[in-house]
C-alpha cells in the first residue's frame, strides 16, 4: 500500500502547466523532478505559486532515498527576479496496508513557501525538489543533475541510503522469505496425508490459475495428482532456503 499514489488527483496535472506570473520577457517551461534524501517516501510533491498554492502545475511522488520522474511543467519568468518564490507541496507516504484503510487515512498535503535561487534562461532544463533531512525543501532550476561539477545547488549527489534504512529494508525481505521457506516446508510435510477435500481445493485453485498445469491429470483425487503436488512444494522449498542463503550475504 505504501506504493498507492493519488492517481485522481494527478489525473488533473495532466491537462495543462500553470504560471508562476506574467512578465515582460516571457515564461520558460521546465520539467518538475522531485529528489528525496529522506527515508521516508512522498506520495505527492508538487509545485505551485504563491498565488494560487493549492493549484499544483506539476507533481509526482518519491520514494525514499530516491527521485521521481520528469513531470510537465513549472513555468518560470524567462528573467530571474529577486526574492522569487514557489510553493511545494508535499504529502507524506500512506502508513496504510489496504485500501479500505487507504481511503481512510487523510494525510495532509503540506505547503511550504522556498525562495527560488538565481538561474539564467539558458540554464533552465528542470525544476529540482530537494526534500531533505528536518522537512527541509530546496529548489534549484538547472539542466544539470545533482551530480554534475556545475550543479548549482548546496546539495550536492544523489541521496544514499542510511546503513539503518538499509537494514530495515533487508529485514522486511528477509522476513518474507523465511515466511516462504516454513510455508512451502508445512505444505510439503501434509502434501501425503492431506484429505481429498484439500486436495479438491487445490485442484479448484490450479483449475482457476494455473489450468494448462494440470491437463494430464484426471481429478484432484489422481494420485499422479498428488505427486505433482509434492514435486511442486519441494521445488518451491528448495527455491526458498537457496533464496535466504544468497540473501544472508547481503545484509548491511
Amino acid at each position: 500500500m505504501r506504493n498507492m499514489l493519488p492517481v485522481l488527483l494527478f489525473a488533473a496535472l495532466l491537462s495543462a502547466c500553470g504560471s508562476l506570473g506574467a512578465n515582460a520577457g516571457g515564461s520558460l517551461s521546465a520539467p518538475l523532478t522531485a529528489v528525496n534524501y529522506t527515508d521516508w517516501p512522498f506520495d505527492w510533491v508538487g509545485v505551485a505559486t504563491v498565488a494560487e498554492p493549492e493549484k499544483a502545475m506539476a507533481a509526482d511522488r518519491a520514494t525514499a532515498f530516491g527521485a521521481s520522474g520528469q513531470m510537465c511543467c513549472v513555468s518560470l519568468p524567462e528573467k530571474w527576479q529577486p526574492g522569487m518564490e514557489l510553493v511545494v507541496q508535499t504529502q507524506d507516504g500512506t502508513h496504510a496496508k489496504s485500501a479500505k484503510e487507504w481511503g481512510q487515512e487523510h494525510i495532509p498535503i503540506i505547503n511550504h513557501r522556498v525562495v527560488v535561487p538565481r538561474y539564467d534562461s539558458s540554464d533552465v532544463g528542470t525544476v529540482w525538489v530537494q526534500l531533505l533531512p528536518g522537512g527541509n525543501v530546496e529548489l534549484v532550476v538547472s539542466r544539470f543533475d545533482p551530480t554534475h561539477a556545475q550543479w548549482p545547488g548546496k546539495v550536492k549527489g544523489w541521496p544514499v541510503p542510511t546503513v539503518e534504512y538499509r537494514r530495515n529494508i533487508w529485514d522486511r525481505d528477509m522476513k518474507e522469505k523465511e515466511s516462504s521457506v516454513r510455508l512451502y516446508a508445512e505444505l510439503l510435510s501434509e502434501i501425503d496425508t492431506l484429505d481429498l477435500g484439500k486436495m479438491k481445493e487445490n485442484w479448484d485453485s490450479d483449475q482457476k490459475y494455473s489450468k494448462d498445469n494440470i491437463k494430464g491429470f484426471k481429478g484432484y483425487d489422481d494420485p499422479a495428482y498428488r505427486a505433482y503436488k509434492k514435486a511442486y512444494c519441494k521445488e518451491n522449498l528448495v527455491f526458498w532456503q537457496q533464496e535466504v542463503k544468497l540473501y544472508e550475504r547481503l545484509k548491511p
